[in-house]
């Protein structure tokens, strides 16, 4: 298969394969844990209603950015791609509801690789079966095929915020020059407190690279994943559903793909959940630089305009999954969204 070919490929390009989420499932487990905090109330720790969820879902990704340094001929600070300090460090230097937005997305990402590493993507360690899957998940977005679950999400929000409008092209839009500025923030103080060392300082051009060879990576890998003729064309979601069904039968016995992917993206997204809307974030939160409006306009104001319409696309519940109008168009940029876990993250273990 065509899909199949592809993936090879791309496995000899990046020979450092990703092993958890790739970026498109890391934006619906963010998204699952907020829709999901915002269920529970109160009682399951602060809503953050006022959240941006642009900025917060374009965070999701980010701590991928590091593991380009490789690819972009950069040396990073070892040890700052998914630090826990890091992520705090990112709070505290956040100046606005956007900066403290992105700050949480990113703090999910950390915290929703685990249970996926555990329970499905690479349980067994195995790199070539995580590759298929971590490249291959975004058809779940699309619908049920082959026995897997159609994920519940809002199509146009994971996407929208990612892809240009012209199909092939990742942008990435929301994460701009600003939100690397807070990056650099970050690492500033994560490196004093360290005593500097290699990586450090980490400059604004040294970022830019990072984020530059990102799009590169992904664009490249959706130029490889996907045909002119194949845009919008739903039997290339069913060849990969195929490819996936048939190695999670080799691994974990057959039909029991769909309920490990279900229960390993639910485990996520309730770590995700208790993690960042839980009273620890909001304690970094009022330590942060953010003036104190901003942190009560995240805890208690409405979120910016237009969003809370965005979240629920069409007037459709939240649980409606992702059928809605813009899925026509949707299905072809969501295949672009199948290489994006496929960067090199060859020191990231399972």
């Amino acid at each position: 298969m065509r899909s199949a070919l592809a993936l090879l490929c791309l496995a000899w390009i990046w020979p450092g394969l990703a092993l958890g989420w790739g970026a498109d499932l890391h934006a619906l487990v963010d998204w699952q844990a907020r829709r999901d905090a915002r269920a529970a109330g109160q009682a399951g720790g602060p809503v953050l209603t006022g959240l941006d969820l642009q900025a917060y879902l374009a965070g999701a990704p980010g701590p991928d950015l590091w593991y380009t340094a490789g690819y972009a001929g950069v040396t990073i600070p070892p040890g700052i791609e998914e630090d826990g300090e890091y992520v705090r460090l990112l709070v505290a230097r956040s100046l606005t509801v956007r900066e403290l937005s992105f700050a949480l997305g990113y703090h999910g990402h950390i915290l929703g690789d685990g249970p996926g590493h555990r329970i499905y993507i690479s349980p067994h360690g195995d790199a070539a079966r995580h590759l298929v899957r971590d490249a291959s998940l975004a058809f779940s977005l699309l619908g049920e095929h082959e026995g897997y679950p159609q994920l519940s999400c809002p199509l146009e929000l994971l996407l929208g915020w990612g892809l240009d409008a012209e199909p092939g092209a990742w942008s990435w839009g929301t994460f701009d020059d600003g939100l690397l500025a807070l990056m650099q923030r970050a690492a500033d103080d994560w490196c004093a407190a360290r005593g500097g060392g290699e990586g450090c300082p980490v400059t604004l051009e040294t970022l830019g690279k990072l984020r530059a060879q990102m799009l590169a990576a992904n664009n490249d890998a959706v130029s490889a994943l996907t045909f002119p003729f194949a845009w919008g064309d739903d039997r290339r979601t069913l060849e990969l559903a195929q490819m996936v069904r048939a190695l999670d039968e080799a691994e974990f016995g057959p039909g029991q793909g769909p309920a490990l992917l279900s229960e390993a993206v639910a485990a996520s997204a309730e770590e995700v959940r208790l993690g960042v809307f839980s009273d620890e974030v909001r304690a970094w939160l009022e330590a942060s630089d953010a003036p104190a409006a901003e942190v009560q306009r995240l805890l208690e104001g409405p979120p910016p305009d237009g969003q809370d319409e965005l979240e629920h696309p069409g007037g459709q519940d939240a649980d409606a999954g992702c059928a809605s109008a813009g899925q026509a168009v949707g299905q072809g940029l969501a295949l672009g969204l199948l290489a994006l876990g496929l960067l090199g993250r060859g020191r990231r273990g399972p």
